[in-house]
């Protein structure tokens, strides 16, 4: 007597798909990676208006040129502290404060 035993296949795990969050991820770090060099190159993050306050013995003219300032120059690479250094050094400023800010605030 021959027995026949029906015993199912086991079937073999499929991989998981990791390789749709792989690029998912990537295509968001690249999307975000756009923005940033997007919003740089705009003119959000250019100078657009430089201001001179209590300036009675120097020129703003002078200041600017002292400053290094344009407009048009880069928001985020003027370093404040290096302004202010330049505009201490003329001998009619006692002390310099720069301070940045976005349009509208």
């Amino acid at each position: 007597m021959i027995l026949k035993v029906n015993v199912p296949i086991l079937k073999e795990p499929s991989p998981k798909k990791k390789s749709s969050r792989k690029i998912m991820v990537i295509l968001i770090l690249l999307f975000i990676a756009i923005l940033c060099v997007l919003f740089f190159r705009s003119s959000l993050s250019k100078i657009s208006d430089i201001k001179f306050q209590g300036n009675i013995f120097a020129s703003e003219k002078e200041m600017l040129s002292i400053s290094g300032l344009e407009i048009g120059a880069p928001f985020f690479g003027t370093s404040s502290d290096k302004v202010e250094a330049r505009l201490a050094k003329l001998p009619s400023v006692e002390t310099a404060t720069v301070k940045k800010s976005f349009p509208d605030r």
